[in-house]
C-alpha cells in the first residue's frame, strides 16, 4: 500500500477539488477572472470524476479538463465583449475631461495661445485661439492632451 492510497488521493475528484478551491483563493487576491474560470473547470471536473462510474485516467480527466476551460474561456470572453459594447464612456478616472464645460480664472496672462488657469483647487495648463489677461473668467471648452482649451466666458453666447 503506498502513501497516495493511505491518504486517499487515489480518488481524483479529491483533486480537482481541491485545485478548484485554490484556484478560487487565488482570485480573491485580484487575477481579473482568469483564476475564476480555471477554478470553476477544476471544480466541475471533481463533480463529473465523483459522479461517474467509470474510472477515467489522469491523462483523459487533463484533456476533459482542457476542453472545459477553453470552453469557460470562450463563454466568458463572449459575455466581456457583450458587455464593452454596451458600455458608455466614462470619464471617472479622467480629471481634465471631468472639468469640459466648468468655469475657472486664468492665473497667468495667454500668450501665443498658452497660459495656466484655476479650476477649483487646481491650476491646469490651457490653450486658446485668442489673448486673454489673468484674472478672467473662462470656461473649458475641449482638451488636448494634457491641456485644456478654453474661451472667455460669455462669449459662447
Amino acid at each position: 500500500m503506498d502513501w497516495i492510497t493511505v491518504i486517499g488521493l487515489d480518488n481524483y475528484y479529491y483533486l480537482w477539488l481541491a485545485m478548484g478551491l485554490i484556484f478560487l483563493l487565488l482570485e480573491m487576491l485580484g487575477t481579473s477572472g482568469f483564476f475564476l474560470w480555471t477554478g470553476l473547470a477544476s471544480i466541475l471536473m471533481g463533480i463529473v470524476i465523483f459522479l461517474l462510474p467509470v474510472d477515467l485516467s489522469f491523462s483523459t480527466q487533463w484533456i476533459i479538463y482542457s476542453v472545459v476551460l477553453v470552453i469557460n474561456t470562450y463563454l466568458w470572453w463572449l459575455g466581456y465583449k457583450k458587455r464593452r459594447a454596451n458600455e458608455q464612456y466614462s470619464s471617472l478616472n479622467e480629471r481634465s475631461h471631468q472639468l469640459i464645460n466648468k468655469r475657472g480664472i486664468l492665473t497667468e496672462d495667454i500668450h501665443i495661445g498658452l497660459g495656466r488657469a484655476q479650476f477649483g483647487d487646481s491650476s491646469w495648463r490651457v490653450s486658446s485661439d485668442e489673448n486673454l489677461v489673468a484674472g478672467e473668467e473662462v470656461i473649458v471648452v475641449a482638451v488636448e492632451g494634457i491641456t485644456l482649451v478654453v474661451k472667455k466666458w460669455g462669449s459662447l453666447v
